[in-house]
C-alpha cells in the first residue's frame, strides 16, 4: 500500500513488519477481542471455538504485508524472537544496541499460555483446523509448525 500511495516517500526506505505464530496469535487476539468487549470469559474453550468461526479471519495480517501472495517488505521479523530480530535488523543500520527493555510486549490481558484449553491436551482440537485453514499463509511463509511431543504447550516453533 505505501509503494501504491507514498512511492515518492517510500523510494529507498526500508520495509519492516512483525508476524505472529498464528495458534499464538489466534489465543492472543481472542484475549483481546474478548477484553474490548467486556465479555466475561466462562467457558474459555467454547468460546474461542466460536470466535475462531466468527472472527478469528480479521486477525490475519499476511495481506498487509504481501502483494499476489509474496512478501512485499523487506523483512518480517518474529514476534517470538523480536528482541533478536529487531537487534539483528538494527544493527544491519548501524545502530548499535538499541533494545525493546521493559517495554511490554503485550498488553497483559491474556492471563493463560495452556494451550490445552483452546487446542485440545494433544492439539487435535477443531480450532487447531480453523487456525491452520485461516493463516495457511503465515504458516507455508515462515515454516510455522504445531508444537512437538517433547515441548508440550509450546509455540513458536518455526521448521528450520
Amino acid at each position: 500500500m505505501v509503494n501504491r500511495y507514498l512511492s515518492d516517500i517510500a523510494e529507498g526506505c526500508s520495509s519492516i513488519c512483525v508476524e505472529r505464530n498464528p495458534w499464538d496469535k489466534a489465543v492472543s487476539a481472542f484475549y483481546f477481542w474478548m477484553h474490548q468487549r467486556g465479555t466475561q470469559i466462562n467457558d474459555a474453550s467454547a468460546l474461542f471455538l466460536s470466535f475462531c468461526r466468527t472472527r478469528l479471519k480479521f486477525f490475519s495480517d499476511f495481506h498487509l504485508y504481501s502483494e499476489g501472495g509474496e512478501i512485499a517488505v523487506d523483512r518480517v521479523l518474529r514476534y517470538e524472537s523480536l528482541d533478536s530480530d529487531l537487534a539483528q535488523v538494527l544493527d544491519d543500520f548501524g545502530l548499535g544496541d538499541v533494545s525493546l527493555g521493559d517495554k511490554r510486549l503485550n498488553s497483559g490481558i491474556r492471563k493463560s499460555k495452556q494451550f490445552d484449553v483452546f487446542y485440545g491436551e494433544n492439539w487435535d482440537g477443531e480450532a487447531v483446523d480453523l487456525v491452520a485453514d485461516l493463516f495457511r499463509r503465515e504458516i507455508d511463509a515462515f515454516g510455522y509448525q504445531l508444537p512437538t511431543a517433547e515441548e508440550p504447550g509450546a509455540v513458536g516453533q518455526t521448521a528450520s
